[in-house]
């Protein structure tokens, strides 16, 4: 019994210490423009930029401005209408923006308020955190 109890606590130090890392890709599409963005802070918040009302066909979302202002983590934004993805960026490397990319699924005509699962990364790639945000989906 003694040595069953010595395994278990073994066990849960392991789990609780152990790093879990993702295998999310990284997004290298958009622009690299740091350079244009003023990122004079010396906090260390994550910082979330994002259009709050984002044009799109039926399968491309447009004006997006996604960026990551972070100089040390991946930022990630997951879309979702009810329940479901419709949009996964993946990690975004710092300085980029995304501007338009595909939808995971093609949506009817109408506006849609989606909810945004906004997370940030460290750049082993951990998660650090994350928020929901909310935006208008405007499908023509």
């Amino acid at each position: 019994l003694l040595l069953m109890l010595v395994f278990l606590l073994i066990g849960s130090v392991y789990a609780i210490t152990k790093d879990y890392k993702t295998d999310i890709p990284i997004n290298s599409t958009g622009n690299s423009n740091i350079a244009n963005i003023v990122t004079t802070s010396e906090m260390k918040e994550m910082r979330i930029v994002i259009s709050s009302y984002i044009e799109c066909n039926q399968e491309k979302m447009k004006n997006m401005n996604m960026r990551n202002l972070n100089d040390d983590r991946y930022m990630r934004y997951v879309f979702y209408n009810n329940d479901n993805v419709i949009y996964d960026s993946y990690l975004i490397e710092s300085g980029r923006t995304i501007q338009e990319d595909n939808l995971k699924e093609k949506l009817e005509k109408g506006e849609y308020t989606v909810k945004c699962k906004v997370e940030s990364y460290d750049l082993d790639k951990k998660i650090m955190g994350y928020h929901f945000v909310e935006t208008v989906l405007s499908v023509k």
